[in-house]
């Protein structure tokens, strides 16, 4: 990238130099290499910032994606919590209730 930008510095002092030299010709050519140099110069500048702006797009993305995932998990770890407290309090409410019906062998009515 440095030796892009000292190339178009070069291109830029030798289109000055041709243009105070006097030949119609050189300068008018000069003032071309110097235009191409420039428009050069501003797509690299444009493409840098859009890269800039894509890298910061996809941290956001990232982050954001990190941060639903966690509560994803979350509330996957919350229901599974809910569901084996309801597992275990209907087996604590199964135990203490009698077993009314004859012949039960549950461990309940032992």
């Amino acid at each position: 990238m440095r030796d892009q930008f000292s190339a178009f510095r070069e291109l830029r002092r030798a289109a000055e130099a041709a243009s105070a030299g006097g030949d119609e010709g050189a300068a008018k050519l000069a003032r071309a290499d110097l235009k191409a140099a420039t428009d050069a110069m501003s797509l690299i500048v444009r493409t840098l910032e859009k890269v800039d702006r894509l890298q910061r797009q996809i941290a956001r993305d990232c982050e954001l994606a990190a941060k639903e995932n966690d509560t994803a998990m979350g509330l996957e770890d919350a229901k599974k919590r809910f569901l084996e407290r309801i597992d275990e309090l209907a087996e604590q409410r199964v135990a203490a209730t009698p077993c009314r019906v004859a012949g039960c062998r549950s461990s309940r009515s032992r």
